[in-house]
């Protein structure tokens, strides 16, 4: 007989647990499953500022968030959706959703962000502006959370890369990404730039699709040192019209 793979084991041994509690539901043992399998993902580092790039000097962050299941698991009844394409048009959360997610802050799969309670009281403290945050009435102390403020991208020299015909009712196409090319602001932040903002561009495919959550350089530093988990960082660049004029004067860093 073959032996059963570690995965299998790992497995059965969680389901044979979740028999035996009161109330089991589907969706206590796909949490449950989840929350296992993050806790053996790589943690965050400490942040790291690349100042200095060949590329042009980072002046934001994108906050990239770890996955949980997702908030609709039949996407034919997903709201927010083109009739034509079934790509996303609008981001319309499931208020029934149920997570019990340690991460201050994460994305579904199929493209909601999802924050704690100690996320919010950390964008409250800042007074940040533009924040929309929306309860989950069977996830305690967790909300939907969405910028409202778009972040001014460089269009010109950030890559956007799309699969597919655009739809003749939404315009969306099937596939919208970046290729793994860097995003470009059309601003020139600096170091002591505040802020939280989303991309106008949604990503990904279909009924996934989601804006890209951005930050400022201190906004970054500020999360870290109010021990905010749960994601990790991407750099935004601005390009330098002379590379080597400003490029001496930076330094690379980390904090």
């Amino acid at each position: 007989m073959k032996k059963m793979s570690l995965n299998n084991v790992a497995v059965s041994v969680i389901l044979f647990v979740l028999k035996i509690r009161k109330n089991m539901t589907f969706d206590n043992v796909a949490d449950f499953i989840d929350r296992t399998i993050n806790r053996f993902k790589k943690e965050p580092q400490p942040l790291h500022i690349v100042i200095s790039d060949p590329k042009g000097i980072v002046v934001a962050k994108i906050l990239a968030p770890y996955d949980i299941k997702h908030m609709y698991r039949d996407p034919k009844n997903m709201p927010g959706l083109c009739p034509v394409c079934h790509c996303t048009v609008e981001k319309i959360p499931n208020l029934d959703y149920y997570t019990s997610t340690d991460k201050d802050i994460a994305i579904t799969y199929d493209g909601f962000y999802i924050v704690r309670d100690r996320f919010k009281l950390f964008c409250d403290k800042r007074g940040y502006e533009g924040l929309r945050f929306i309860p989950l009435k069977k996830s305690l102390r967790h909300f939907y959370f969405m910028p409202e403020e778009i972040f001014q991208m460089d269009k010109e020299t950030t890559v956007t890369m799309h699969q597919g015909e655009p739809c003749s009712v939404c315009g969306n196409y099937f596939w919208t990404g970046t290729g793994g090319h860097n995003i470009y602001s059309a601003i020139r932040w600096g170091e002591d730039d505040d802020f939280i903002q989303r991309t106008e561009e949604l990503y990904t495919s279909k009924y996934n699709k989601s804006p890209f959550v951005i930050v400022g350089l201190k906004t970054a530093r500020l999360m870290q040192e109010y021990g905010l988990k749960g994601f990790y960082f991407d750099n935004i660049y601005y390009k330098l019209e002379d590379q080597g004029t400003d490029k001496d004067k930076l330094v690379e860093r980390s904090i």
